[in-house]
């Protein structure tokens, strides 16, 4: 509905996504209302890639290099973040195609 709303002249076949906001990872660390979560009920997961480290930019805004015992811990997100980072796992990224309900 989105793609037809905004991008009525377009004719797409299909949506892509490459982010960390994808990473099955986060999902049990998120609320039921989170938007986050929200955006990945939207996509079907095709590959997952642990080593990315994008998201310690965009999620604690600090550079990806930086040590997790240095990094910011404010939002709930970040905090639960930091824990599994301090526990040695990571978040990474995934990639994947928009469901066909959602174009």
């Amino acid at each position: 509905m989105f793609f037809q709303t905004y991008y009525g002249g377009y004719e797409y076949q299909h949506y892509t996504s490459n982010s960390w906001l994808l990473s099955p990872v986060l999902t049990p660390l998120l609320s039921e209302t989170s938007r986050i979560l929200s955006f990945q009920r939207r996509f079907n997961i095709l590959q997952k890639n642990r080593a990315d480290q994008e998201y310690i930019e965009w999620l604690f805004q600090v550079p990806v290099d930086t040590d997790a015992q240095n990094l910011p811990a404010e939002t709930s997100l970040q905090k639960k973040v930091k824990e599994l980072l301090l526990d040695g796992k990571t978040v990474g990224c995934a990639y994947g195609i928009m469901k066909a309900s959602i174009l």
